[in-house]
């Protein structure tokens, strides 16, 4: 019984990683989460989404994981793996971001337009300005 031979360093390709479980360079490093989670955290994540983000981040991107491990030695990319979820995840969080702002902005008008048909001409960009700062204080817009 023959065994196979895997080249030694030395001897590979010119330009190749010496370690075949390093990160792939070509898909970038991981995103920043903890300014992500900053900026979004918790009204535009759900649980879902937190997972497929772990599944990311320490499962395919750690180089220690064996799932990585496994995933290399069956001749798959889990950099490639890791990094569509990463891009599906941040591309969610803002979606749902934008939705917010957008709907807290249809319902602020009706309201805000009460109020300043209510005042004196003179006086409604300063109400205009306050009710805004303050919606933006609550709503987080």
């Amino acid at each position: 019984m023959s065994a196979t031979v895997s080249p030694k360093p030395s001897q590979s390709a010119p330009g190749a990683s010496k370690d075949r479980y390093a990160r792939d360079p070509i898909y970038g490093k991981p995103p920043a989460w903890g300014r992500l989670y900053d900026k979004f955290f918790p009204f535009f994540t759900d649980p879902w989404s937190r997972h497929a983000k772990l599944i990311a981040d320490q499962i395919l991107r750690d180089p220690r994981s064996d799932v990585r491990l496994l995933l290399i030695d069956n001749g798959y990319e889990p950099d490639h793996w890791a990094s569509a979820i990463e891009v599906t995840v941040k591309d969610l969080w803002t979606v749902r971001a934008k939705a917010r702002r957008e709907a807290c902005a249809d319902a602020r008008r009706p309201l805000f337009d009460a109020v300043l048909d209510q005042l004196p001409e003179r006086s409604r960009p300063k109400v205009l300005a306050a009710l805004t700062a303050a919606w933006a204080e609550v709503v987080g817009d």
